[in-house]
């Protein structure tokens, strides 16, 4: 064995776990606090593994990342960000691109995602009997994203990309 590798260190929350409660929302610059009852984004890197004359790989490419987000937005609030983009962007709003910011509360601080060059590409209200509430769920379709990046750091430095070789800042 090469080296001793520490453990993470997992800071000392005294149980507190955060949940959608401590998550705030900006989409396309407008604060959205209560906005929303879930948010999902995901990376999927696909890569090919390499074969010679052997059962093992002998290499694998760096791949090609996917990106996806959906936000369920209470009705309301996707009336609102809607007339916000419309009123604020040019014509043919959904081919428009926007950045979303997901902020995370807990407790060693802020940390937040940013996901660049979203578009309103589909969405769906669900409506139903009984009393739950009108909800518009939301496919952003984003270009990129960057993950838990730290309050006052700047998303676009290369630490942040999980990208080797990444391209220009798109902002």
């Amino acid at each position: 064995m090469s080296g001793f590798v520490s453990p993470i260190q997992i800071p000392v929350t005294t149980g507190f776990a955060p949940s959608i409660v401590n998550c705030r929302l900006e989409v396309a610059g407008l604060s959205l606090p209560g906005a929303f009852q879930s948010v999902t984004r995901k990376r999927t890197r696909t890569r090919e593994s390499l074969y010679s004359n052997n059962v093992d790989p002998v290499a694998m490419t760096d791949g090609q990342n996917a990106y996806e987000a959906k936000v369920d937005f209470y009705y309301q609030w996707y009336v609102a960000t809607m007339a916000t983009i419309q009123n604020n962007f040019p014509p043919g709003y959904g081919s428009q691109n926007f950045n979303v910011f997901w902020y995370y509360l807990i407790p060693s601080g802020v940390v937040f995602d940013v996901l660049i060059g979203c578009k309103f590409d589909s969405d769906e209200v669900t409506a139903q009997h009984g009393t739950s509430a009108l909800v518009s769920g939301v496919d952003l379709h984003p270009l990129k994203i960057y993950f838990a990046i730290p309050d006052g750091a700047t998303y676009t430095d290369p630490i942040y990309d999980d990208n080797p070789d990444p391209l220009d800042t798109m902002t």
